[in-house]
């Protein structure tokens, strides 16, 4: 495997940073902190796809207006230990702690709490939710549909979204039992790691456009596929196929929103399906009260007992035996606790990317697209638009102006699709059609004058120090 430069930040650091970010969006201070908290468990536990790696897409989710900052989350039907929830389309990352809070509630009063969710978004690390269940003893369910990335077992097309699942079960001494696994054979921010690395990924992951296996994570963005959860027929792929349709059926279908293909986006370079069957995409939470089938103590003693019977398991040649579902984010966990979190520096450019060039979004979103923005441009479109925000230029010399700017050449930065860019564009040219621009200068003051932090500032370096 090549060497990958990568650097270290603290994970106060990225926290704070994240905050800020949908803090700058106007998303409320609680919610901010609690979707931040989200992506940082992701980072701590090892998880590197689902952590400050995607915060660029939230950033231009929330840009375009696509996902609500300040949703009216609401109980659409509910008995004693089950409920449906709409999201208002609001960041996942804060839609999903709420709906799961509501879930173990209704099992603290009544013994299991059962919530479907719909009109919601990204949730980040499915784990997370079952963590938070753990620490009430209870045990925690936790699952969520996604966009189409993976093939059904004998197609060739995408079809279905990695779909993860996730459960977990306290122990009494020994750490919880804590499964967090995609219904894929992989999740799709290991192969966006991959590209971003420079490296192959292991044969049995995906295909390529024709339904032939690959090795290039290339193929796969470029109109491949990711393949189930053991692959092929004889390995095992009816059965990661199975579970992805279970967890689209809960999810999707239980909560009515959308499913399979018809499941919207989450990065704005993947297709927007033709039709909608629903709204929005879903979760699944589950918590259960232990008590309510067993003695709670005479359960995690249980749970120790077996934990310790499976650390025992003679190991197989050239290993060190057999790991439980949960150990090696535990030992992440703690490593990136004490020395911080590592970043392969694509992440790093593009989390820069968010602080920097405040204004590049009001000019066509040129830089995005280059190593580094035009000078005379940037100073060119400062004037422009505060012109346009004190209402001081016509709608058709703002179209103008931007016509001109969106043609400036630059140079292609190589992780930022043509798709984001054109969005950017036309978002911002409705805008200016409008006479509403001054609703983009003002979104992006804070990077500016700093508001949210400058990443660009951030000194990599030991966080136990």
């Amino acid at each position: 495997m090549a060497e990958v430069e990568t650097k270290v930040f603290p994970i106060e650091a990225l926290r704070d940073f994240s905050k800020r970010m949908f803090l700058h969006f106007g998303v409320p201070k609680q919610d901010a902190a609690q979707a931040a908290e989200v992506l940082a468990s992701a980072d701590l536990r090892g998880i590197d796809s689902h952590g400050v790696a995607r915060l660029h897409s939230y950033f231009d989710m929330l840009t375009l207006g696509r996902i609500n900052p300040k949703p009216e989350i609401r109980v659409l039907r509910s008995t004693p230990t089950t409920a449906t929830i709409d999201g208002d389309n609001g960041l996942g990352l804060v839609v999903g702690p709420h709906a799961n809070r509501f879930a173990m509630d209704m099992a603290e009063r009544f013994g299991s709490g059962w919530v479907s969710v719909q009109n919601t978004n990204h949730f980040g690390i499915a784990g997370f939710y079952v963590l938070r269940a753990l620490e009430r003893d209870l045990i925690g369910w936790a699952m969520t549909n996604s966009t189409k990335l993976v093939a059904p077992l004998w197609g060739a097309e995408r079809m279905l979204g990695t779909n993860p699942i996730a459960i977990g079960f306290p122990g009494k001494q020994e750490p919880p039992i804590v499964l967090d696994m995609a219904t894929s054979a992989a999740a799709y921010g290991k192969i966006e790691i991959a590209r971003r690395r420079g490296e192959p990924i292991p044969q049995g992951w995906a295909v390529d456009s024709e339904g032939r296996d690959t090795t290039n994570p290339d193929d796969m963005v470029a109109g491949g596929a990711l393949l189930p959860l053991g692959s092929d027929r004889d390995r095992g792929g009816h059965k990661g196929y199975g579970l992805a349709i279970m967890v689209d059926v809960l999810c999707g279908v239980l909560s009515g929103a959308n499913w399979g293909p018809f499941t919207p986006p989450f990065a704005l370079r993947q297709e927007i399906p033709k039709r909608s069957v629903g709204h929005g995409i879903g979760h699944f939470f589950g918590a259960m009260q232990i008590d309510g089938f067993i003695d709670r103590d005479s359960f995690k003693r249980q749970i120790d007992d077996y934990i310790r019977v499976f650390r025992a398991t003679k190991p197989a040649p050239g290993t060190n035996g057999p790991l439980l579902p949960g150990d090696p984010e535990r030992e992440a966990e703690k490593w990136r606790c004490k020395n911080g979190v590592p970043l392969v520096l694509p992440v790093v450019d593009e989390l820069r990317d968010i602080a920097q060039n405040p204004l590049r979004i009001a000019v066509g979103g040129n830089d995005l697209m280059s190593e580094r923005f035009d000078g005379l441009a940037a100073n060119r479109s400062i004037q422009e638009l505060n012109r346009v925000h004190h209402g001081n230029l016509p709608a058709v010399a703002c179209q103008r102006r931007l016509k001109l700017y969106q043609t400036t050449r630059v140079s292609r930065r190589h992780y930022v699709g043509l798709q984001r860019c054109n969005e950017l564009r036309l978002a911002v040219a409705e805008r200016v059609r409008r006479f509403r621009l001054h609703q983009v200068v003002n979104s992006r003051r804070p990077a500016a004058d700093r508001g949210f932090g400058n990443f660009g500032e951030l000194q990599p370096g030991n966080a136990g120090k």
